[in-house]
């Protein structure tokens, strides 16, 4: 074969190779876009399952009130203006009936109203502020699985919720009896390069051992564990004090104390401890690994650890504790 038949099929090779990967580079583009969507909406639809299942839990419960004698209202749209006593004089028990009911319109704007003065609106926003953290922290520690939970039906893997007030995480967590299947499946199974928050499989699903460990993906859609990252920021690790979980078994709150930044290889990856002085070591290992700290005592206090992957060296794991806060 000529030397330049050869040279013009090795050039064609080349460029059906080039192709090749730039074509499958474009499937791999479309396909993590198509995960993304999927993901989020999937994700979205569960926080709205989640918020309704809360709603129902804070919805107040009624008490029936009965009288043998039928009562009618008095809207406030009508006036009681005579008031007489019906009762025999010697009654010991004044009974009062309505002789005229006027009806009263709407007081029209006076002109000697007066604007509210700045520190009345200044207290009337602060009593606004309290009332609206109030019912925030309601709802926060009010738990959507103490009842009968359809979210708890749709994947029996699921063992609780994480939520963390003001950032990007708030999803379930599943468990499996390995740390691989939800790193590329989804929280109804699917394969999904998103993933899903999830715990390790070795530990008590109830949060009761001395280390619970969740585990979840960096997106750079800001979903699952992208915020996990954000703690090494001054600022948002202290903005950011609480994590809650939600089991069928209760609301735990958590109060994060540590972040830092370490390799995959250190074993941080370790649910129970045989001593208090293997436990002690090992905070003080990760202490020296501290991105930031908040003061807080520990004493046989149980621990939430997240972990992500970060990209500060070749598998390098942010990962932030928090621990058990005591009623």
């Amino acid at each position: 074969m000529p030397v330049s038949a050869v040279n013009r099929m090795a050039k064609l090779l080349i460029i059906a190779l080039l192709a090749a990967v730039f074509f499958y580079s474009v499937y791999r583009i479309v396909m993590k876009t198509v995960d993304y969507h999927n993901g989020d909406r999937l994700y979205a639809e569960l926080s709205n399952q989640f918020e309704t299942e809360l709603d129902d839990e804070l919805q107040p419960t009624h008490t029936a009130v009965t009288s043998d004698t039928p009562v009618t209202p008095v809207t406030s749209s009508t006036s009681i203006t005579s008031i007489t006593s019906s009762a025999p004089a010697t009654s010991s028990t004044p009974v009062t009936t309505v002789t005229s009911v006027n009806k009263v319109e709407p007081a029209a704007p006076s002109k000697h109203d007066y604007p509210i003065p700045e520190h009345v609106k200044a207290v009337m926003a602060e009593q606004s502020k309290a009332a609206a953290e109030l019912e925030e922290q309601k709802r926060l520690e009010a738990n959507p699985f103490a009842k009968s939970s359809k979210l708890l039906k749709l994947n029996r893997d699921i063992v609780g919720w994480v939520k963390i007030p003001g950032t990007h995480i708030d999803y379930p967590i599943a468990q499996t009896t390995n740390n691989e299947f939800y790193l590329t499946h989804d929280f109804s199974k699917r394969n999904n390069s998103v993933g899903s928050i999830f715990m390790d499989y070795r530990n008590k699903k109830n949060f009761q051992d001395r280390n619970t460990i969740l585990f979840g993906h960096y997106m750079k859609n800001k979903s699952m564990f992208y915020d996990v990252t954000q703690f090494k920021k001054q600022a948002y690790f202290d903005e950011h004090p609480v994590i809650y979980t939600y089991t069928p078994k209760g609301v735990q709150k958590w109060e994060i104390f540590l972040v830092y930044v370490s390799n995959a290889d250190y074993n941080y990856l370790i649910q129970n401890f045989p001593s208090e002085r293997k436990f002690q070591q090992y905070m003080k290992e990760i202490k020296r690994k501290a991105v930031h700290t908040r003061d807080v005592k520990l004493g046989q206090d149980q621990l939430l650890t997240l972990s992500t992957c970060s990209y500060e060296f070749k598998n390098a794991r942010t990962v932030v504790v928090a621990k058990l806060m005591n009623d």
